[in-house]
């Protein structure tokens, strides 16, 4: 049996709509002559290219309907053709004889319809926020505004006493509480969310007004009260699957100690530790990322608090602990359930947070007589990241996001126990290793703020470093510790520069490692001052300076500055400036060892002094002398590309050379030394013609020094005139 369907999508005559014929080539109603596409004559190829078209435009006309309905408006039009004016009605010839005819291409497919735009914002849509979720919020504000000002003259006028009161809003935050929840149940999400803020917020204050201002009953009653009514909510919560509404309980019990006015004590910890235990049992089963956070934020100060009070040592450790825990555990999240390629910021940015406050906590605690067991506290500590790291790498993989950030935190609080066992302050290693972590971050994630914050945190460690380690106002190049590299100080400066090598090496952009590696030289220059003195000092420079030439040529700290494209003129400078950043540092490695071999081991006015070493080069002056000398030759072998840069390094060694004869040897040695310098640079031209002429000049310049020399010291004019008298 034919539907209507099927006799929809017969062929129709494109004049009149008639039915024809399957082997019709006039239409028998109106006598239209047919085409290719409705001769029957084409094959089967053409009846089927007609009912294609035929329901395409069904399927136009449906979406046309549907996209008025859902904007209010009528239906739309047809959209079929309009029928052709019917031609004159011709003759019927004879048939003709059937001719074959080629076999046609298959049709091909219709294009894609394009994607219909998305209606974009408007004045409706924003009024229908207004009437929808901004007014519910302002009825449940108006609520709360006319019930406070009932009271309040209920109050003020003595018709309701203090417990009446306070039992009202006991039962009216209930009722609402409950209302919200029985809203949520109808699907009225909206004002259930509003019912159940205020209703926690009636709460609140009704155990505030019944504990703190009319003495109804105890503080630890109204904690427990509050503590139901969070229970509640997340009953609600979890039902409804509502993260705020569990922000909204959570808010409300770890706010209630401290505005209740609760001693930081061990039943307020106690509290603190049985709402931390749930929200971790509900971040572990929900995809919840803000609960924990919120959480860690509100506990944390109050924790603080009671460590700060100075409680006994071993419950307050273990106290502490358990916050780490569950803190942990709640950054986790469905990590623990649910394997994830990616590491989220949040749960980042709280494990590093909760491994300081650990860290802090424990210091805290340990203070006295009992410093000698912080190493091992952090090495604990080291161990318990380590266990959570070793559970994620094995089950999740060796790539598991979290579990490599826990293995790195677990390596950093290791690290951490060693400069502090020598007595090295702690602040600077921990502001280190967290920058160190959140360059991780950073690379797993391209999260700007963790960069930001890495970049923040490594600064205020070198700032701390150069003003409470060593103080640059009390720099002194004469002298160092008796325990060279063996103290505290030594020892942070040393954590730092390993966070500065292992960022370094977390990061694959070659400008940043660049960036690092100057920033540890910079450091090395800084701190060997306040260590070594002497020769050790111009030596430990002079090694600086060739490191740092060696990392300036190696390919993984040269960025090709063609690849960042900056269109700006100032930027592309600062860039370009920037990138020979290690090339500056060694330069300032070498300025402050000619600085202090200059300036102290071989002061220019004691030149051509009467007297000299009986051993000349064989004392502390002469071997600072020859690691400058030494690194100035192999400068010039790592910068043998640069024609420049290796003819100064050589004219830089035979400077040094010369500088230091007059404080060894007699006037007329100073002279056969010079000479034989300016004959050995002379013979370089040879070897290097680039720099032929800064080597003639350095040439005679050493001649006429020497030349003057002779005339001042070591064949004065004066001894040529004869003695008359002796004649």
């Amino acid at each position: 049996m034919m539907t209507a369907d099927d006799a929809d999508l017969r062929l129709r005559c494109p004049s009149c709509q008639a039915v024809l014929p399957e082997a019709a080539r006039y239409c028998p109603v109106c006598g239209y002559a047919l085409d290719s596409r409705t001769n029957s004559l084409a094959g089967p190829a053409s009846s089927l290219d007609l009912r294609l078209e035929r329901i395409e435009r069904r399927l136009a006309e449906l979406d046309q309907r549907l996209l008025g309905l859902e904007r209010g408006a009528a239906p739309p039009v047809d959209v079929s053709h309009e029928p052709r004016p019917a031609p004159p009605v011709a003759p019927v010839a004879a048939p003709r004889p059937t001719v074959a005819q080629p076999p046609q291409a298959a049709p091909q497919p219709p294009p894609p319809a394009r994607r219909r735009a998305e209606p974009r914002w408007s004045g409706v849509d924003f009024e229908d926020l207004l009437s929808g979720r901004g007014l519910a919020w302002l009825g449940g504000l108006a609520l709360i505004v006319g019930a406070v000002f009932f009271l309040s003259l209920a109050f003020s006028r003595g018709w309701i006493g203090p417990a009446t009161r306070v039992t009202i809003g006991l039962v009216s935050g209930a009722l609402m509480l409950a209302g919200g929840g029985w809203l949520f149940e109808r699907r009225e999400r909206v004002i259930g969310h509003v019912l159940v803020a205020v209703g926690l917020g009636v709460l609140s204050l009704s155990l505030l007004a019944g504990c703190d201002f009319y003495d109804l009953f105890s503080i630890h009653v109204a904690l427990l009260g509050t503590f139901a009514a969070a229970a509640v909510a997340a009953v609600i919560a979890i039902h409804a699957r509502s993260q705020v509404v569990a922000i909204f309980g959570l808010v409300a019990a770890l706010a209630a100690p401290p505005l209740l006015g609760a001693e930081p004590d061990g039943a307020t910890i106690a509290f603190l530790v049985v709402v931390l235990a749930g929200t971790t049992a509900i971040t572990l089963t929900r995809d919840w990322r803000w609960l924990a956070p919120v959480a860690f934020v509100l506990s944390a100060p109050q924790l603080a608090d009671w460590v700060l009070s100075n409680p006994a040592v071993a419950p307050a450790l273990l106290a502490t602990w358990g916050f780490w825990l569950l803190h942990v555990l709640a950054a986790g999240g469905e990590e623990y359930r649910v394997p994830r390629d990616r590491l989220r910021p949040v749960s980042a940015m709280l494990l590093l947070a909760n491994a300081s406050f650990l860290i802090w906590a424990g210091f805290r605690l340990l203070e006295g007589g009992l410093d000698g067991w912080r190493g091992l506290f952090l090495v604990g500590v080291s161990l318990a990241h380590a266990a959570i790291a070793a559970y994620f790498l094995v089950v999740r993989g060796q790539r598991n996001p979290f579990g490599l950030l826990m293995a790195g935190t677990a390596l950093a609080a290791f690290s951490i126990a060693v400069p502090v066992q020598l007595g090295g302050p702690i602040v600077p290693i921990i502001w280190a290793a967290q920058a160190v972590a959140l360059t991780w971050v950073y690379t797993r994630t391209r999260n700007g703020y963790a960069a930001s914050a890495a970049v923040v945190l490594g600064a205020v460690a070198a700032l701390h470093l150069a003003t409470i380690e060593y103080p640059f106002w009390q720099i002194d190049m004469a002298g160092g510790p008796e325990r060279v590299f063996l103290n505290g100080n030594a020892a942070t400066a040393g954590f730092l520069l390993a966070s500065l090598i292992v960022a370094g090496w977390f990061v694959h952009d070659r400008f940043v490692r660049m960036l690092l590696a100057a920033a540890g030289v910079a450091l090395v220059v800084y701190v060997l001052p306040f260590e070594l003195s002497g020769a050790a000092l111009v030596g430990g420079w002079s090694a600086v300076w060739v490191v740092a030439l060696v990392l300036w040529r190696t390919p993984a700290f040269r960025p090709d500055i063609d690849d960042y494209g900056v269109s700006v003129r100032w930027r592309a400078l600062a860039i370009r400036g920037a990138a020979h950043a290690l090339a500056v540092a060694a330069g300032v490695a070498a300025i402050c060892a000619i600085q202090h071999l200059t300036a102290l081991d071989l002061p220019l006015e004691d030149a051509f002094a009467q007297t000299r070493p009986e051993t000349p080069f064989v004392n502390a002056p002469s071997l600072a002398a020859t690691f400058m000398i030494a690194a100035a030759l192999a400068g010039a072998w790592i910068v043998r590309a640069w024609d420049r840069a290796r003819g100064w390094s050589i004219v830089a060694a035979v400077a040094i050379a010369g500088y230091l004869l007059p404080f060894q040897v007699v006037e007329a040695a100073v002279v056969a030394g010079w000479s034989a310098l300016a004959v050995a640079i002379a013979l370089l031209v040879r070897r290097d013609a680039a720099n032929a002429a800064l080597y003639h000049g350095v040439s005679l310049a050493l001649l006429g020094f020497g030349a003057l020399l002779t005339l001042a010291r070591v064949a004065p004019l004066d001894r040529l005139a004869v003695d008359a008298t002796r004649a």
